[in-house]
Order: structure tokens, then C-alpha cells, then sequence
């Protein structure tokens, strides 16, 4: 490259003259190229200049706490429409905002991010669940960015653990364990991921608004995909026996949620522990009842098309936009999920929990009556 000017250089690419500017902005020298003309060049140069006086004029906005970067979030959040807000929420409350909220985001660097990897390291947590705290991260910096509230994403440069994939299937012989010590309410949101594949979060806190009755039975509709990695599937065939769990007790869907009995997902996911413990199960996940959907499905041959809508997973190319399903392609969402109800039979929810232990009767032979320990 050659000077021309303070700040101002000129090179050569594909035979054609450019020209590059180098500026100073918070503290780091940023380059940028591409400018076809000398009075482009100096246009870029003057605007940045005149940035840096307004920014010493007015010190508050370079020192925009993270705190305003997540307000921005749950904005943007709002706006795309938006309904898996449990898992980012619990990182934001319970890990970033303890550790960046107060920060300035011009202060952010790539040791801050690191640092923030090492710790959650030594506290425990699986590499699985740092990359998901970084994913939200990166959402967060990543749009700062977009709304020029930060130059430039520089924990973005940080290399976090790569998490491994889970190849875990619950068995008939695990499912029957867990039937007979779950409880009737917990079984019942496990038939509902059986039979649909659904994630997590999305099924604990289903609302029965997501229920439409067609002539072919009632199906779950959560609208476009919004998220470009947890998606979830626009339209979902429910079986009858998923249909009877989603009732429950009651003869017709409420508005409300459908699974009231855990109010946020901690509590689901000790009841969830709790329940594989009692039954002897080891290292299985409620996710894991997704791969088990997926893996039935494969196994009776359903075909892959099917299967991936089904899971809500992003059809490759151009193929998703030209693809609007109808009648025909319901159709066969529909024969694929009664192929399955067919072909794996669960125990009925309202059987589920016969075997679990239960403590007034352990406990019975405790509190007998002095006279009858006396005389008998």
C-alpha cells in the first residue's frame, strides 16, 4: 500500500486502483478498504473524525452498559414473535448479566470472554452449556453491533469447548420403569414428546391457544419459524394418545397452559431427575425423548422429508421457500405420527405411577397405636 494522505492509502486489486482507511476508534486502529475513489476515502475519514468530537461531547453514549445491549435483546426478541424465552432468560438472569451487566460495551474484550469461559469451567459446567450461555451472548453483542451501540463484536474471536452429540435413546425397558414410578402429570408430558418430538421448553410451557381441531383431528400450530436454530415445527399432528395426554383430566383444552404444574424449567428438570432415580435410570435426558421420536420414526421407514419437518428442522437450499405444504403433505405428517401410535404402544397416563413408593404407607407400621404394639 501507498500513503496519499494522513490515514489515507493506495493499492491495487483485480487491476483496479482502491483505497484503504486507517482509523483509531476506542482505543484500537481499524482498516477499512475498498473505496473505489480518493473522495470516498476522505468522506469515510471526515465521518469517523467528526463521530470521535461528538463522542467527547457527549461521553454517555460511548459508556452503554451491557444491561442496555439485553434490553435491546428482549426488544428484538418481541418483535420476531418470538415464544422459547425460558432457556435465554435463565442464562441472561442467572450468568451474563452477573458477569457483564455493569460493563461498558466499548470495555468488552476478548479476555473478558475468556475469562468468563475459565469460570464457568471451574464452577462445573459441561461444555454443552457454556456454548449455549455464548450462543446467547453473541446474540446479544452481535446486535449491539447492528444498532451501533459497539463497533465491533470482540468477544466474537474467542475460541469456546466444543460440545459433543448425545446419541442417547430411552428403551421400551426404560420407558416401562419410568412409567410405573412417574407421576400421572409428568407421564403425561412425556407421551406428548413422544408423539411429537417437541423440545423441551416449548412443550412445558404449551398453551392451548397452539391447539387448532381440523377435519382430520386436532393439530398444534406454532406459526413460522423464528430462530434459526430452535425451530419448531409450524404444524404438528397430534395422535389421539398424545391428544388424551394433553387433556388430562379436563374434557377440553384450556387456553391456558397446558402442564401448569411446574412454573419454570428448574423445577421440571428436578422432577425429571427425581423420577429416572427412583426408576433406576441413569444419563438420560428429557431431551433424549426427541432422538427416541426421531429414532422410531426412522425405523419404520417414515421418510426423511417427513421426519425433518416433523422435528422442525430447516429444509436445505431453496427447497424451503418453495415449499408451503397442503392437504397432501399434511396428510402424510398425519399417517407418519399414526404409524407410530400403531407401531410403539405407551401405557396409558392415568396407569402411571403404580409403583411408586409411597410414603404415609412405608411409614404406617411407625405410628400404630401404643396398645396395639403392646398387645400384637
Amino acid at each position: 500500500m501507498q500513503p496519499v494522505e494522513p490515514g489515507i492509502f493506495r493499492y491495487r486489486s483485480r487491476g483496479k486502483t482502491c483505497y484503504c482507511v486507517r482509523v483509531s476508534r476506542f482505543g484500537h486502529d481499524h482498516k477499512r478498504q475498498g473505496f473505489p475513489s480518493l473522495e470516498l476515502a476522505r468522506a469515510y475519514q471526515k465521518k469517523v473524525e467528526l463521530r470521535k468530537v461528538l463522542a467527547r461531547h457527549l461521553p454517555e453514549q460511548m459508556d452503554v452498559p451491557f444491561s442496555e445491549a439485553v434490553a435491546l435483546f428482549w426488544q428484538a426478541f418481541k418483535a420476531q414473535g418470538r415464544v422459547d424465552a425460558v432457556r435465554p432468560q435463565g442464562i441472561i438472569t442467572t450468568h451474563l448479566l452477573p458477569a457483564f451487566g455493569r460493563r461498558p460495551l466499548h470495555q468488552l474484550t476478548a479476555q473478558d470472554g475468556l475469562a468468563y469461559v475459565l469460570t464457568r469451567q471451574r464452577a462445573g459446567a459441561a461444555a454443552g452449556t457454556i456454548r449455549r450461555e455464548w450462543q446467547v451472548l453473541m446474540r446479544i453483542l452481535n446486535l449491539a453491533v447492528r444498532y451501533d451501540l459497539l463497533p465491533k463484536n470482540r468477544l466474537a474471536a474467542v475460541d469456546v469447548p466444543p460440545g459433543h452429540r448425545r446419541e442417547r435413546v430411552a428403551t421400551r425397558d426404560e420407558l416401562s420403569r419410568l412409567h410405573a414410578v412417574a407421576a400421572p402429570e409428568l407421564w403425561r408430558i412425556v407421551m406428548v414428546a413422544l408423539r411429537t418430538g417437541l423440545r423441551q421448553a416449548p412443550l412445558l410451557f404449551l398453551e392451548g391457544r397452539r391447539v387448532h381441531d381440523r377435519a382430520d383431528g386436532p393439530w398444534l400450530q406454532f406459526g413460522a419459524a423464528t430462530s434459526p436454530t430452535k425451530r419448531l415445527p409450524p404444524h404438528t399432528p397430534l395422535c389421539p394418545s398424545a391428544w388424551s395426554a394433553l387433556l388430562g383430566q379436563a374434557a377440553t383444552v384450556s387456553r391456558g397452559r397446558c402442564f401448569p404444574r411446574w412454573q419454570h424449567a428448574r423445577a421440571f428438570k428436578r422432577a425429571w431427575a427425581d423420577t429416572c432415580a427412583l426408576a433406576g435410570i441413569e444419563d438420560l435426558h428429557f431431551h433424549d425423548l426427541r432422538h427416541t421420536f426421531a429414532t422410531w420414526l426412522q425405523d419404520l421407514g417414515v421418510d426423511y422429508e417427513v421426519r425433518q419437518a416433523l422435528l422442525g428442522h430447516q429444509m436445505p437450499g431453496m427447497t424451503a421457500r418453495y415449499s408451503h405444504g397442503g392437504p397432501g403433505w399434511q396428510a402424510k405428517l398425519r399417517e407418519a405420527v399414526g404409524r407410530l401410535e400403531q407401531a410403539v404402544r405407551l401405557p396409558d397416563w392415568r396407569q402411571a405411577g403404580r409403583s411408586r413408593p409411597n410414603p404415609t404407607r412405608s411409614l404406617a407400621g411407625r405410628f400404630r397405636p401404643f396398645s396395639a404394639r403392646v398387645l400384637g
